[in-house]
This record gives C-alpha cells, sequence and structure tokens, in this order.
C-alpha cells in the first residue's frame, strides 16, 4: 500500500461517524396507531407503564404481544404517569382529577378532584402527593388513602411541564409559560425565579451539588446555581424542548431543533456535537456503561460513546419525541414513536446508577427526584 493510499484510508476512516456495534435485537408493540406517549413513560424493573392522551394508561413488558392491563382515564391526560415505592401509579387527567392505580391489577385505589385543570405530574415526598394545579394552587394529599392535607397558593401561571425535587427534600424547582423557572417550597412560597427568553417545556435536571441545567425554547441552554443564579448559558440554532443528561463525570448531553446533539463540559465548553438530518426532541438516556441513547424526528435512534462515536442506529417508523426509558432488570430499552407503538432494544447494561440525571435523578419512576 503506498504513502498517499494509507493516508486516504486514514482520513475517511476520520470523516466517517464510527459504528462498531450491531444493532440489538428489537421488539415491536403498537398500542395506538398515530398517537404518541404522554410525557415520560414510568418504568419499574420490567414494566413500562405509558399514558396515550386520549386518556388510556397501559403497563406493558417487552415480549409480550398484548398490554398486561389498559385502563381508561376521562377526558384526556397531559402529564407523565408516576410509580410510587407502595404499588401504586399516580395519573392526573387534564380536568383534574387524580388518580392512584394499583400496579398489579390496574384498579384504580383512590381519586381525587382537584377543582381546576392539571397538566403537570405530581410529585412524591414519603407519603404525601404535591401536585400544582393550572390555577396556582399547590394540592398536598396523603399518598395511601387520596385524602387532602393541605392547599397553598402558588406563583405561576399556566404550568405546563413537571417539577423535580430539590437536594434538600424541601423545595422544589417547577417552569411555567411565562418564562421562568421557580424554586417553590412545600407551603407555596417562591423562593426564587429565574428568567428566559422563551417558553420552558421540559423538567430541569440537577447536580449533586444542587446546579441546575434547564433547556428553553429561546435556543439556549442554561446553568443555574442553587441559589437561582446563572453559571452560563449556551446557545444553539434551535429550540430545545427535552431535558439533558449528565455523566458521572459532569458533562452534559442534550438535543436541539437544529439537528443537533451536543455534549458539554461542566463548564459550559463544547465537547463533541452530532449533526442530523432532524430535530431531536426526546430526552435521551444514559446508561451504566455510560453510553447515550438519543432519538431524531426522522426516526433515527442512535447509540454514543461519551467520546461521540455512533455506536449503532435504527430506523424506526416514525419521529422519536417520547424520553427513553430502560428495564433494568431485563437491561432492556424503551423508546416510543409517534405513530403509537413501542420499541424495545435487548442491551447488556441497565441505566446507570452513576451518572447525576441518566433519567429523573437516577431512576425511571418519575418521581422527581433520586429512588
Amino acid at each position: 500500500m503506498t504513502k498517499k493510499t494509507f493516508l486516504f484510508f486514514l482520513l475517511l476512516s476520520l470523516l466517517l461517524p464510527l459504528q462498531s456495534q450491531e444493532t440489538p435485537q428489537k421488539h415491536r408493540l403498537v398500542l395506538s396507531l398515530l398517537t404518541e406517549p404522554v410525557g415520560s413513560p414510568a418504568a419499574s424493573k420490567e414494566t413500562l407503564f405509558i399514558a396515550l392522551p386520549g386518556g388510556k394508561i397501559f403497563a406493558i413488558q417487552p415480549g409480550k404481544e398484548k398490554p398486561l392491563w389498559e385502563v381508561s382515564v376521562e377526558p384526556r391526560v397531559s402529564a407523565s404517569p408516576v410509580l410510587d415505592k407502595k404499588g401504586g401509579l399516580l395519573v392526573v387527567s387534564n380536568n383534574g382529577i387524580l388518580q392512584r392505580i394499583d400496579l398489579r391489577s390496574g384498579k384504580s385505589l383512590w381519586s381525587y378532584t382537584l377543582a381546576e385543570p392539571v397538566f403537570v405530574s405530581p410529585l412524591i415526598k414519603g407519603e404525601r402527593v404535591y401536585l400544582v394545579g393550572e390555577k396556582g394552587t399547590l394540592h398536598i394529599l396523603d399518598l395511601k388513602r387520596g385524602t387532602p392535607i393541605e392547599k397553598h397558593r402558588v406563583e405561576g401561571s399556566a404550568l405546563i411541564t413537571s417539577g423535580i425535587w430539590r437536594k434538600d427534600g424541601n423545595s422544589f424547582l417547577l417552569p411555567d409559560y411565562d418564562f421562568k423557572l421557580l424554586c417553590i417550597d412545600l407551603s407555596g412560597k417562591t423562593l426564587w425565579s429565574f428568567p428566559t427568553q422563551g417558553t420552558n417545556i421540559a423538567p430541569p435536571a440537577l447536580t449533586p451539588q444542587g446546579e441546575i441545567y434547564l433547556a428553553s425554547m429561546d435556543h439556549h441552554l442554561y446553568k443555574i446555581n442553587p441559589q437561582g443564579k446563572l453559571l452560563w448559558k449556551f446557545k444553539t440554532g434551535g429550540w430545545l424542548r427535552s431535558s439533558p443528561v449528565i455523566d458521572s463525570q459532569g458533562n452534559v448531553y442534550f438535543g436541539s431543533h437544529d439537528f443537533t446533539f451536543y455534549s458539554l463540559t461542566p463548564e459550559g465548553q463544547l465537547r463533541w456535537k452530532y449533526k442530523g438530518t432532524a430535530p431531536f426532541n426526546a430526552s435521551p438516556l444514559i446508561d451504566s456503561r455510560e453510553r447515550i441513547y438519543a432519538g431524531d424526528s426522522s426516526g433515527l435512534i442512535l447509540a454514543f460513546s461519551s467520546k461521540g462515536e455512533v455506536l449503532w442506529s435504527d430506523k424506526t417508523a416514525d419521529f422519536v419525541r417520547t424520553p427513553f426509558s430502560l428495564l433494568n432488570s431485563q437491561k432492556v430499552l424503551a423508546a416510543g414513536s409517534i405513530d403509537g407503538s413501542i420499541l424495545f432494544y435487548s442491551i447488556d447494561s441497565p441505566l446507570s446508577t452513576k451518572a447525576w440525571w441518566p433519567r429523573f435523578l437516577g431512576g425511571s419512576s418519575n418521581q422527581g427526584r433520586r429512588e
């Protein structure tokens, strides 16, 4: 081989994306044609719990041709379902009816009417459920019985995305429709608010130090200190519609409507980026080997190494917008498509327990805190 030929093939290998692994075995389950799952599915070790906008709730497992059970919640659902540690699933409908459903049977354990529309998921702390309605009321309920304990007024308008607990467990972060991120204590008092220049429709992410990452529709990823002050911001070329994830080294990963998937250092410097052919809308996920999974609006699902190498990719029937889930006991990655199907991929790793925000602070139950 001549020197020129060797240099040509060396250059070609550097320019082409690395795909060193075969696409894992997959199984597809169609739930409802032309209807994508709502928000983030809740995942136990072996079961995925999914809500559809029309009010259908499903419990499904990989390899099964039919759901374990399905129930209807009227009239519609906009918020992610939430698993509790007592064998229940919390689901809230748009008209403000909160239900707790038995995980095994799908039967209702209790229901409570909030008397105001709700578009966000409840938060759980101990034996209490915290839920903010559209009119700005913080409802606190008993988890076991569904009985009201307290009510408080909350600053903010048209809350449209779910919140997360802060590290202290005595306050939570909640984006509102007025371009702000609110920090609210258990009495409903706003401790601070952080302004952006666009709507914030994705839950923020946290580091162990309490620092906050917020993806905004104003094209920026913000890093905010625990007191609500800006540390830095990174501008992309499009909307940010989904939560970022953070690996064990503090590197952050997120996608944008500018057709690009990004990785930044904890200081906000670009590590690498992947230029795709469609917007990235789904929140990514990190497994225990720190492989990052992402999906775009063309229906392409990608597995990256932490260095940005494309390990494998797979084209689905339609675009991917639902956040990824991982069923730990079976090491199965789940991805939702807008055509109403769920794709299960057999991978060789469970969810990362070292990453700071692989999904909802280390788990997939949607409780808004580390489990």
